[in-house]
């Protein structure tokens, strides 16, 4: 027979992360109210379920990466015993929550046990499920709600904000990037996913965008359907057709698994070359509201990283100060997403090299913002090595990409100078990555090509390809622990300088040595094999070509000593010696 059922609540109760559930259910036959069973008469003995929630709200947790726990207390409170056949989570979202209980197959009467439930989002957004009771009691099965939010990102700074890691799979992360600049105001929709597509089949993970543009699209501020970002004033009244094209492609590199570095307007070193004028002539009210604007719209977006700025001199007076007003907005609504800028271009402020933190100081307006928590080194060919060596070496460096130097088919450069960018940079100290550039890529057939060559036919470019190759090299390695050899005491000799400079680093725990010889066999380098830990006193040693992906096993060699290396012909090269105990594929496989 049944048991009178109370009113209980309709509405799950929200809960703070980590607190247990208080709301109780009951089986048909359970007091909403007070959890006890009220059995009718002749039923003092039947088992009877007590759930103490209807519902647990979790806060919202980061994709992979973090948990939260909360309880829920089964009790049988009836005069016999309670046997189990299953305690279950079913469901939408079922994968993302897990339980563990203490009940066993039954419980006896009046007894009690505690099912633990733990969340750990696997996608976005709203996540839902329930703990399914089914049992010999009445009212069986019981049901307990589960609701979540998830929050993550492709690529977030590590606990000890050394290196950047997917917050969905927990696994550190290389930059193979590229500047897509005018990928979203130049391009339709099919071209769009004609370059994303593309770009995900060999591996690269990260576009730099413009979101708006004045200059360097065909038909500025226009988009390839004829839509302005504006429909008044620079950075108030939006359109609404503009930034839902915006929405598509940044969806689209999403669902290839390519986080989008976005700029919200390029500054420009004058009016004519971006938005200069316009950030000078609006109110910091009105940047901090345009920035609110855009966090607020992409907040939940997991693969957005800001890059403010942009080739913006810090001579000019009050810029810096509309950057930081910009910087402000998007914080206000936006903390999940990591930001940087692009500042002052090497070539026009005189630096040895120019970098994120190092320009602010320069601009004199004080401290760098907040929001700021990567370093964009921005350098030409010829000084970005020395750039992050340089920056790498500062006290209290944040970690550093190599986010805009020269760009093949411009500047008259060689495929091989293309390669030196690369490796120069990151072995030295750019261990995020580096953001490769082709000049009819970034202008996807705009005013601004040069090479005369168009956006389709570079995909596969010398350039494009190394960049490739240079990713999973990178990949099959502890990139994320790379030390750069600042002091040559790994690469011992032979390292050259200038054009023919040879750099190498360590991961730090000794398991390898990169060393890259621009060079050839015009030199031979001698390494320091102590460098290498190994319990066997072992190392396997490669040579890595970058113009091919192709490798070479060179031998097995002991971990004392020093030994010299002399590259197979007149081409750059990769040496890679690795722990022989760590059984490493082959560079360049993962």
């Amino acid at each position: 027979m049944r048991a009178l059922r109370n009113s209980r609540p309709t509405t799950p109760s929200r809960f703070l992360a980590g607190l247990m559930g208080v709301i109780l259910l009951s089986g048909c036959g359970g007091n909403g109210g007070s959890g006890n069973i009220t059995p009718p008469p002749g039923s003092t003995n039947a088992a009877a379920v007590s759930l103490s929630a209807t519902s647990l709200s979790f806060a919202t947790q980061t994709l992979g990466t973090t948990s939260q726990a909360q309880s829920v207390t089964l009790s049988n409170t009836g005069g016999t015993s309670l046997n189990l056949s299953s305690i279950a989570v079913a469901g939408q979202s079922a994968g993302d929550f897990t339980e563990t209980n203490t009940c066993g197959s039954s419980v006896g009467a009046g007894g009690s046990c505690t099912i633990d439930v733990t969340f750990t989002p696997t996608l976005d957004g709203s996540r839902s499920a329930m703990i399914s009771v089914t049992d010999n009691a009445t009212g069986s099965p019981q049901s307990v709600s589960l609701t979540g939010t998830g929050t993550g990102e492709f690529m977030v700074l590590s606990a000890d904000r050394t290196h950047l890691v997917n917050a969905i799979t927990n696994q550190p992360v290389y930059m193979t990037g590229e500047d897509a600049w005018c990928l979203a105001t130049q391009l339709s929709d099919a071209d769009v996913v004609t370059y994303l597509t593309d770009r995900a089949s060999r591996k690269f993970d990260v576009i730099w965008m413009a979101l708006t543009d004045n200059s360097f699209q065909s038909n500025a501020p226009e988009d390839d359907y004829g839509n302005v970002p504006f429909d008044g004033a620079d950075f108030t009244n939006f359109d609404a057709a503009y930034w839902a094209h915006i929405d598509y492609v940044i969806q689209q590199a999403a669902a290839r698994g390519i986080t989008v570095v976005a700029s919200p307007a390029f500054v420009g070193l004058t009016s004519s070359g971006g938005y200069l004028n316009s950030y000078l002539d609006s109110s910091d009210s009105v940047m901090t509201a345009y920035g609110a604007w855009l966090g607020n719209r992409y907040a939940n977006y997991p693969n957005i990283i800001w890059s403010l700025g942009g080739d913006s001199n810090y001579e000019i007076s009050g810029l810096y100060q509309k950057i930081n007003a910009l910087a402000a907005g998007i914080q206000s609504t936006d903390p999940n997403h990591l930001m940087t800028v692009e500042l002052c271009p090497q070539a026009e402020c005189g630096f040895g090299y120019s970098s994120t933190q190092d320009d602010w100081t320069a601009a004199n307006v004080g401290t760098t913002p907040a929001p700021m928590s990567l370093n964009w080194i921005y350098d030409q060919q010829a000084y970005i090595q020395a750039g992050c060596a340089t920056n790498y070496a500062r006290p209290g460096a944040w970690p550093q990409l190599i986010g805009e130097t020269w760009y093949e088919g411009e500047h008259s450069l060689t495929a091989l100078q293309v390669r030196e960018e690369g490796y120069w940079g990151v072995l030295s100290g750019c261990t995020l990555g580096y953001l490769f550039g082709n000049n009819a890529i970034w202008t996807m057939g705009g005013p601004y090509d040069t090479m005369g060559e168009t956006w389709q036919s570079q995909l596969d470019s010398n350039g494009s390809v190394t960049q490739q190759y240079m990713g999973a090299l990178m990949r099959s390695r502890e990139f994320w622990k790379m030390v750069p050899d600042s002091n040559n005491q790994t690469l011992t000799a032979g390292y050259g300088s200038g054009s023919t400079l040879s750099v190498a680093a360590r991961t730090s725990d000794g398991q390898t040595v990169i060393a890259y010889i621009p060079n050839g066999n015009a030199t031979t380098v001698t390494l320091n094999m102590s460098m290498i830990s190994s319990s066997s006193n072992a190392a396997n040693s490669w040579w890595f070509n970058p113009s091919t992906g192709a490798t070479t096993l060179i031998g097995k060699f002991a971990t004392s000593g020093s030994r010299s290396f002399t590259p197979p012909d007149s081409n750059d090269w990769v040496l890679v010696i690795d722990d022989a105990d760590a059984n490493l594929a082959a560079p360049g496989v993962n």
